[in-house]
């Protein structure tokens, strides 16, 4: 049985109009994905394709809710208890 080799990745480079471009980054930040990312589940998904997971997408969209939840622990410290749990995760 062969063994399974990762999927080849290639660069596509495109030209879209500025407000597009922002739109995306946009809304790709608000799910805690890169640009790549959210671009690939999006064809994906048009393409009946099952949305892979992304172990870098994964680890950065991580660090971003890690980041919502210190901010949020800072802002709420005054008002609450502190808490048990480690303020940092290492992810590697």
């Amino acid at each position: 049985m062969p063994s399974r080799l990762p999927p080849v990745r290639k660069q596509l480079s495109m030209v879209l109009p500025e407000p597009l471009l922002v739109a995306m980054k946009q809304r790709a930040q608000q799910q805690g994905l890169t640009l790549t990312a959210y671009v690939s589940a999006l064809v994906r998904a048009d393409l009946g394709e099952p949305i892979e997971a992304d172990p870098a997408a994964i680890a950065h969209q991580l660090g971003q809710l890690q980041q919502r939840v210190d901010r949020l622990e800072r802002h709420g410290s005054s008002t609450t208890e502190p808490s048990n749990r480690p303020s940092h995760v290492d992810l590697m």
